[in-house]
């Protein structure tokens, strides 16, 4: 989303090794996935009746039995999983608002706030609250995000991503910017801060373009 252009240009950021865009734009990238599931199975119980040969009845049950499992993560699994979702969070839903809607504007504040730390939080505010002085608004679904590399340092995290966007920037009378719908290579930075993983910085709006996996 072309939002995102003017937010790496303000951080001053710059792109991450060509090498590795190119290795995840060329393969296509895989994503990865810490999290499992609980694994449960159930016997039911089975009844059944019948004569012999001498008239009698006689009857048999089997007792019910209940088994589950319980696959416990390991504390990479756990951070990869928690990173994953961060991430997610902030490229489908914290680009996910209509700001031409004044209701919208706390709700994004508060999410922004829930997601992301410094210095990628006081950047994304400075450019709403420019953005709201200036009569403009973004438009946008949020981009269409797929992780094709995530990497896991202690309590650093980086993550690729091959997304688009259709949003738009908006003044009140005409639309000044609008996302090409094209998939590009974009990357987030998250660290660990009192025990929650947050973004911390982001570098979007290079010219990478990318084939999502799958």
């Amino acid at each position: 989303m072309t939002r995102s252009v003017r937010m790496t240009v303000m951080a001053g950021t710059v792109g991450f090794a060509l090498a590795l865009l190119v290795a995840a734009c060329t393969s296509g990238g895989s994503e990865d996935t810490g999290g499992s599931e609980a694994d449960g199975s159930t016997s039911s119980t089975s009844d059944s009746s019948g004569t012999d040969v001498a008239g009698a009845t006689t009857s048999s049950s089997s007792t019910s039995t209940t088994s589950s499992t319980t696959t416990t993560l390991s504390p990479d699994e756990a951070d990869r999983a928690a990173v994953e979702l961060v991430h997610t969070r902030f490229m489908t839903e914290l680009f996910a608002f209509d700001e031409r809607e004044v209701v919208q504007w706390q709700a994004k504040w508060d999410l922004a706030d829930e997601l992301s730390a410094d210095p990628q939080l006081s950047r994304m505010r400075e450019i709403m609250e420019s953005d709201r002085a200036a009569g403009l608004a973004t438009v946008s679904d949020g981009y269409n995000s797929n992780i094709v590399e995530l990497k896991l340092a202690g309590d650093e995290a980086e993550v690729l991503d091959c997304s688009s966007s259709d949003g738009f920037l908006y003044d009140g009378d005409e639309i000044l910017e609008r996302g090409d719908g094209s998939f590009k290579l974009r990357q987030t930075l998250l660290s660990r801060v009192d025990g929650r993983w947050l973004v911390t910085d982001t570098r979007f709006g290079g010219s990478l373009e990318c084939t999502p996996p799958g």
